[in-house]
């Protein structure tokens, strides 16, 4: 693979909000579509991130990444 060339990255991202226990753990409740839709969520969505060569598009979906733990 030419590592110069224009790269895309494309991430499927799913969402689920769980309830949790006493012990802080996961309880295997989620919360359904119909809950996340009132607050404008779906539960997946893809993201594209483009770079103009391979270095370029891992550095900005590293970024978009670090974004996610912020």
């Amino acid at each position: 693979m030419d590592v110069n060339r224009p790269h895309t990255a494309i991430l499927n991202v799913q969402i689920e909000v769980h309830a949790l226990d006493d012990l802080g753990q996961c309880s295997g409740k989620v919360l359904n579509n119909e809950t996340l839709a009132k607050v404008g969520l779906k539960p997946s969505f893809l993201l594209k991130v483009d770079g103009i060569d391979a270095k370029d598009c891992l550095e900005k979906l590293m970024k978009k990444l670090g974004a996610f733990n912020a």
